[in-house]
């Protein structure tokens, strides 16, 4: 787990508590945190560092979960954390990306193109050299415990099924975005995870980024990394969306 604003790591930890829950207790879980620069004086890393973790750990300790601090003074941030990951071995790696993470920058203001692009290369770079299963959270105000939703575009998507069932496990309930598809088997596992857990699953047709658009601003929209390229070509639409979990499977087999 990598993350910058302090508030952000606390966050992040409770994400990663809603995909895997009670899980997490026999996990080991490395909160990573960056700060960019190779200047900085040893007294002020080291209070930066406790500055960084505090409300993680804070989040850890009333979930009664372990965490790993790790902390790191770099200026070259994104071959470290493709070394952290490739050393580790995660079962997954969940980043923070602010409000602006887009796959795409254009169309933007001219002052925003530049951060948004640098931004996006990081993260899409750490994408394409890690195998691991990579999550991007994009925070617009998220609040813990209220509404989830997860679209599912087909088979293509079969992968969040794994995540959604442990979130369903908690008894959370879920409102699932459903594309039009013909295939059966899509079908079968959505009706089956229906009758496995009735009444927490609300099932919404939609065919466009317009529909994903709800009235719940502090909700969490979970979506592939598929998905989430198609539906940013709607820029207007995907600027009303609540916050969002944008989940790239594992490359190396498919899984998880």
């Amino acid at each position: 787990m990598c993350f910058g604003r302090p508030e952000s790591g606390r966050n992040l930890l409770s994400i990663y508590y809603l995909l895997f829950g009670q899980k997490l207790k026999k996990e080991h879980i490395i909160t990573a945190h960056y700060t960019v620069g190779t200047d900085l004086n040893p007294l002020n890393a080291e209070h930066y560092a406790r500055e960084s973790f505090a409300l993680v750990n804070q989040r850890a300790k009333e979930l009664d979960i372990q965490v790993d601090n790790r902390y790191r003074v770099t200026d070259k941030l994104v071959q470290e954390m493709i070394h952290f990951v490739r050393k580790e071995r995660p079962d997954m790696l969940l980043l923070g990306a602010g409000s602006h993470y887009r796959p795409d920058a254009s169309g933007t203001t001219p002052g925003a193109i530049l951060w948004l692009s640098l931004f996006r290369d990081k993260i899409d770079e750490v994408l394409e050299q890690v195998k691991c299963p990579v999550a991007v959270f994009v925070n617009r105000h998220y609040r813990e415990g209220a509404m989830i939703s997860l679209v599912l575009g087909g088979m293509i998507d079969a992968f969040l099924l794994f995540y959604l069932e442990e979130i369903l496990a908690t008894g959370h309930s879920v409102r699932l975005f459903l594309f039009d598809t013909d295939d059966d088997r899509f079908r079968l596992k959505v009706r089956e995870l229906m009758e496995n857990y009735p009444g927490l699953i609300f099932p919404v047709g939609c065919t466009k980024a317009d529909d994903l658009i709800t009235e719940d601003k502090d909700g969490l929209l979970i979506m592939s990394h598929l998905s989430y390229i198609k539906l940013a070509k709607e820029e207007e639409a995907l600027s009303k969306l609540s916050s969002l979990l944008v989940i790239r499977r594992n490359k190396s087999n498919g899984n998880k």
